[in-house]
């Protein structure tokens, strides 16, 4: 339980990270959605922006990872393991 409060809190932090360069790069009259635990992500779903490039809608999700020990790396095996039940995957 106090990892998964722990994970909602790094979200929570990135989250807000984020809306600070984001507030840097826009104008007040720019369309610009920031959403979390955005569905239409998909797997990339805890952080979502959205914004007009030109004509264009682009859209950008994320997929915040957190663990407590520090002792061990997430390294690209973990996050692209096909193991359902590995805890950092980030493919279905």
């Amino acid at each position: 339980m106090l990892g998964a409060l722990a994970g909602a809190k790094y979200q929570q932090q990135l989250l807000l990270v984020i809306l600070y360069h984001v507030a840097k790069l826009i104008k007040e009259d720019e369309d610009i959605e920031i959403t979390s635990e955005d569905p239409t992500g998909g797997m990339f779903d805890d952080i979502g922006v959205r914004f007009k490039d030109g004509d264009q809608c682009r859209k950008l999700f994320m997929q915040a990872k957190y663990k407590d020990d520090m002792a061990k790396t997430i390294t690209w095996d973990d996050l692209t393991s096909t193991d359902k039940k590995a805890p950092f995957a980030i493919i279905p």
